[in-house]
């Protein structure tokens, strides 16, 4: 169950970056006078665990995972732009990246702006509060 949650996940990634590396008004090929290396340039905090971070100066986590294994797939080298989460679109609506490869939420408007692959993570979250603390009852 988790390979097949992990093979849609690649695929709607794959999907997501080719429409936003295809889509993008900057260029994502770099070329150097001996070769041509396709680059696709992700912005991510590196800072989001188990996400997007980084482990002995080296990132990590699902989101890179899939970024990258999205990037080779469609023959493209992945570049990760780390900035702070409120920089995340601001960097994609910039041209500076060419997609985003963290954990966000797709909300309407955000919608009306950029292309959201289909929820591949569904995350559950809630308060935590020491035992310690008694509750007061009403």
């Amino acid at each position: 169950m988790k390979k097949n949650r992990l093979i849609g996940s690649v695929v709607v990634l794959l999907s997501l970056v080719f429409v936003l590396a295809g889509c993008s008004s900057s260029s994502s090929s770099k070329s150097s006078s001996t070769s041509t290396q396709k680059t696709v340039t992700f912005a991510t905090t590196g800072v989001s665990f188990p996400t997007s971070y980084k482990s002995n100066g080296k990132l990590k986590g699902y989101d890179v995972d899939i970024a990258k294994a999205a990037a080779k797939q469609l023959g493209y080298t992945a570049k990760f732009k780390t900035t702070s989460f409120d920089g995340l679109f601001g960097q994609l609506s910039s041209g500076k990246v060419d997609a985003v490869a963290n954990m966000v939420s797709i909300t309407p408007q955000r919608e009306k702006q950029y292309y959201f692959s289909k929820p591949y993570g569904y995350f559950t979250y809630a308060i935590a509060v020491s035992k310690k603390i008694k509750a007061d009852k009403h």
